[in-house]
């Protein structure tokens, strides 16, 4: 036994929402569909920014085949 005290307002609630729960409609998500959900966002936003450095790295080579015909 801890010689600690347990504080309440330190514990969840067992059924409080997470944060990914406020994102989705249904009111009782299981802990696999937020998982699954956070696995989607993240997904998403790494998909996200690799089309971004797709787009960069375009216009990069975009930018080096104009300034290659201009040499010659």
């Amino acid at each position: 036994m801890s010689n600690y005290p347990i504080n309440p307002s330190t514990i969840a609630a067992p059924h409080s929402q997470s944060p990914l729960g406020a994102n989705i409609s249904s009111a009782s998500l299981t802990t696999e569909q937020e998982f699954e959900t956070g696995i989607r966002i993240i997904r998403d936003a790494y998909r996200k920014k690799i089309a971004t450095k797709d787009a960069e790295i375009d216009a990069l080579y975009k930018d080096l085949r104009r300034r290659d015909a201009e040499i010659q």
